[in-house]
């Protein structure tokens, strides 16, 4: 979708839109990273916590 719209706003002669365009999408990709990141950090944590079995959990996290 990014490259959709950052071609249409240069295309259409506004540059500085597109840098709008592709901020923004930095900005939502960072911001739906870090749960991702935290989650994966601590697989093995929240699935012994969810009642696991303790090498799955541990395989899981590797």
């Amino acid at each position: 979708v990014l490259d959709t719209l950052v071609s249409q706003a240069v295309g259409a002669g506004n540059p500085h839109l597109g840098l709008i365009y592709f901020n923004r999408a930095r900005i939502v990709g960072t911001i739906a990273f870090v749960p991702c990141f935290i989650v994966m950090f601590y697989t093995e944590p929240i699935l012994l916590w969810m009642n696991q079995d303790p090498l799955t959990s541990k395989l899981a996290a590797e």
